[in-house]
């Protein structure tokens, strides 16, 4: 149980890390040439949210 806290903190924090960098970048850079920047931002707030309920709930256990 302390392992898989553990391995969602790390992911967690390299999400927040990515959307830092990602929220840096221009909207017009080629790495949003296919996905829109705003998409790709909500995508990674959704796993963050996910996550952190998981993280949670895991505390809470």
């Amino acid at each position: 149980m302390r392992r898989k806290r553990e391995k969602l903190r790390k992911m967690i924090k390299a999400m927040y890390l990515l959307k830092e960098v990602i929220g840096e970048k221009q909207e017009n850079d080629v790495s949003f040439s296919k996905t829109p920047k705003k998409k790709i931002i909500a995508d990674l707030n959704e796993i963050i949210d996910l996550s952190l309920d998981d993280y949670y709930s895991t505390n809470l256990s």
